[in-house]
Formats: C-alpha cells, sequence, structure tokens
C-alpha cells in the first residue's frame, strides 16, 4: 500500500520514504513538501496545455520524481486523511493529470508499435513481438487513464482493469479483462506464428487506442476510479 506525507514548512525533515509492514501490509511512506506538489500541479498544466510535439521536449521535474511521485499522490492514501488527499487529486484532475497521463502512454505505444512494423517488415520477428508486447501494456495504461484510473506500479494493470469493469465502466469500453490479459500473457503465442501475434497485438492496440480517444473526448463522463 502506498501513502504520502506532505511537510510543511515548519517540519525539519528531508523528503523521502519509509517502507515498513503492519497487520501483514506492507506500507510505503513517500513524504513531498507542499512546493513540490504546487510544482507538479503546475507543470501537468502546462503539459496539458502543450502540443504533442512538444512533449518530446517537456516533462515533469525530475528532481521531484516525475510523472511517478504524481501519480503516487493521485493514488496513495494521504497520511493526514481522506480530506487532503482528495484536496490534491481535485487539483491534479483540474490541470488535467488525465489527459496528461493517457497521452503520456499513448505517445510510448504509438512509439513501441512502429518499432514492431519496422522490425516485422526487415524479418526480425521476434523483436517485433517482444516490441509489440511492449506497446500493448502502454495501450492498456493509456486506456485505464483515460477511463479515469490512473496509478504508478504498471503491475496493477489487469487488477485495474477488472476494477474499472465492475465498478460499472464508461463506454465505449469494448475489451473485457480477459481479452487484455490474453496480450499481456502472450497466452496466444503459442498457437501463433511471431508474425501473426505481431499483427493480432497491433490491431488489437490500435483499437484500443481509438476508445481512449473517444473516452477523453467524453472524459466528463468519467468519474475518476481510484482502487485501494
Amino acid at each position: 500500500m502506498t501513502a504520502y506525507a506532505v511537510l510543511g514548512p515548519e517540519q525539519d525533515v528531508s523528503p523521502g520514504r519509509l517502507t515498513f509492514f503492519r497487520d501483514g501490509t506492507r506500507w510505503e511512506v513517500i513524504t513531498y513538501s507542499a512546493d513540490t506538489i504546487a510544482r507538479a500541479v503546475t507543470s501537468i498544466s502546462e503539459l496539458a496545455a502543450a502540443s504533442a510535439s512538444a512533449w518530446h521536449r517537456r516533462g515533469l521535474p525530475a528532481q521531484d520524481g516525475g510523472l511517478t511521485a504524481v501519480l503516487n499522490i493521485w493514488d496513495g492514501v494521504a497520511v493526514a486523511g481522506a480530506e487532503r488527499a482528495a484536496a490534491h487529486r481535485r487539483l491534479l484532475r483540474a490541470a488535467g493529470l488525465r489527459h496528461v497521463v493517457s497521452r503520456m502512454a499513448a505517445l510510448e505505444a504509438e512509439k513501441a508499435l512502429d518499432s514492431a512494423l519496422s522490425l516485422s517488415y526487415t524479418g526480425d520477428h521476434r523483436s517485433a513481438v517482444l516490441s509489440a508486447h511492449v506497446a500493448v501494456g502502454k495501450t492498456i495504461d493509456a486506456f485505464l487513464a483515460a477511463a479515469g484510473t490512473l496509478y504508478a506500479d504498471s503491475t496493477w494493470r489487469h487488477r485495474r482493469l477488472e476494477a474499472l469493469v465492475s465498478d460499472g465502466a464508461p463506454a465505449p469500453l469494448t475489451f473485457d479483462p480477459e481479452s487484455c490479459w490474453n496480450w499481456l500473457s502472450m497466452r496466444q503465442l503459442a498457437d501463433l506464428s511471431p508474425v501473426d501475434w505481431t499483427r493480432g497485438a497491433v490491431a488489437f492496440c490500435q483499437a484500443m487506442l481509438d476508445s481512449m480517444t473517444v473516452l477523453l473526448q467524453n472524459h466528463h463522463t468519467c468519474p475518476d476510479l481510484v482502487v485501494q
């Protein structure tokens, strides 16, 4: 479980992290300064307003932990209580976090898809499979962000997709968790040639990215889903 604390100017403690176990649960408490959160909100706002081409030259402040830190704040449990967490989440939502995270993941997915297609064209089909597999993960990240569920740990992709479905997914959700799991686990690779698997994965990603675009256009109908 990830938790976070915001340090006030009167607290003489350096930002960092503390990991411990309690009642069988692993807790990781990450501390941030109020200035760090303010800078994150500003960076998200600037990225949301920037053109896609400018994103290759911009990013969140690395010294503040980058996007992972922002997602920990969004998805973590505030030590000070739910009210503070909700306030931070409102700030990040208003800044455009859903759009930024979704587009960042989509850009990474598109880059991996281009690589998979190029590798397949040159005959390096095994490398194409690996690139397509990266694209599958990033595509699911992009789709889930557009649907309102954001997370820092990519190992939670399938769990979050299942939670999205069980909580009443926004339309158009045309992919069930089992379909996504088939591509994430590469289960079908045993029955398909590398060429056919890559083609199927590319088609899956392209269709899901199209759904992501629709979700972003209708983001006001998609509530933010934070799973603890």
